[in-house]
């Protein structure tokens, strides 16, 4: 399936849903969308997401806990890896953001990671301390060392310790 079977509406809220599932790791609601995008109301969000659930982009669950989540098919038309291959915890913050993709560079006393996700949330600030879980038993900790906030980009700076 090609991009050019969405229209611009549905692809918005496509990419909307995918960034606030990313932010809050639950099914997000026609409310959130509409509120992310801003111009959008919850009944034509509702009308895209009719559409894309036909394609097979996104499911959804209904009642009061319910909302809509990304397929993998949404990740693969946009080309974008799927989250889930690391997780970094904000440590202050209590809060989690997914990888979609991530660099590691290895130096004598640090490892600097540069993850890209789909977006970081505005409260995001460098100097935060992060614990990066690329597998369950692999666990970073380091410093936010820089945030772009238009790229998606953070750069995290780890001491290397031995074992």
């Amino acid at each position: 399936m090609g991009e050019e079977t969405l229209s611009y509406t549905q692809r918005r809220v496509l990419e909307a849903i995918l960034s606030l599932f990313q932010e809050k790791n639950k099914s997000i609601t026609s409310e959130e969308v509409s509120n992310r995008l801003g111009d959008l109301k919850p009944t034509t969000v509702r009308g895209a997401v009719r559409k894309l659930k036909q394609l097979g982009l996104i499911e959804s669950k209904p009642g009061p806990r319910g909302g809509y989540k990304p397929t993998p098919k949404a990740y693969e038309l946009l080309g974008l890896a799927i989250p889930g291959t690391a997780r970094l915890r904000l440590i202050g913050k209590g809060k989690e953001l997914s990888a979609l993709s991530m660099e590691i560079h290895y130096y004598p006393e640090y490892i600097k990671i540069i993850a890209r996700c789909l977006s970081i949330p505005r409260y995001v600030r460098p100097v935060e301390p992060v614990e990066i879980e690329i597998l369950p038993e692999c666990k970073i900790a380091g410093e936010l060392s820089s945030v772009n906030l238009e790229t998606a980009e953070i750069v995290i700076v780890a001491k290397r310790t031995s074992k």
